[in-house]
């Protein structure tokens, strides 16, 4: 979910889910309408507009972690490197995304298991992967993940 637009609808958008009883959230760079990040025309937000959802993300949580103890694991998504194929805005984001507070980090788009390593070795939090069967694309095991 990219949250509903800017810093303020996004803390409305996770205090809400949390009311409803939400373990945790996933809030994305993607522009709004969203797009499945394997179809063309995927496109993200720019760097300081996508970091600004994560931090309204974290702030929505430790209000809430402040006023009834209702937490909730803050996932932040990136899929930069699907709409622009730059690795380096993609390192640049996620470590953005974990000093705001980000508990998990999500880059959609990871092309190997040397890029995942890296990635996971740069982060001090874990990383998401996640995967489409895709004909010609071998899926990462669990062993290797």
């Amino acid at each position: 979910d990219g949250g509903y637009g800017g810093g303020l609808n996004v803390r409305r958008t996770v205090r809400g889910y949390a009311k409803a009883g939400f373990a945790g959230v996933c809030i994305e760079d993607q522009t709004f309408p969203k797009r499945c990040a394997y179809a063309k025309g995927c496109q993200v937000v720019t760097h300081d507009e996508a970091v600004e959802r994560i931090r309204a993300t974290v702030k929505a949580r430790d209000e809430l972690r402040g006023e009834d103890g209702t937490d909730l694991l803050v996932i932040a998504r990136t899929d930069v490197l699907r709409a622009t194929g730059d690795m380096a805005e993609c390192r640049r984001r996620c470590q953005a995304f974990v000093q705001e507070g980000a508990d998990v980090v999500y880059a959609e788009g990871l092309e190997g298991e040397a890029d995942m390593r890296a990635l996971a070795t740069l982060l001090p939090v874990p990383t998401m992967l996640a995967q489409v069967e895709r004909p010609g694309k071998a899926l990462v095991s669990v062993e290797e993940a």
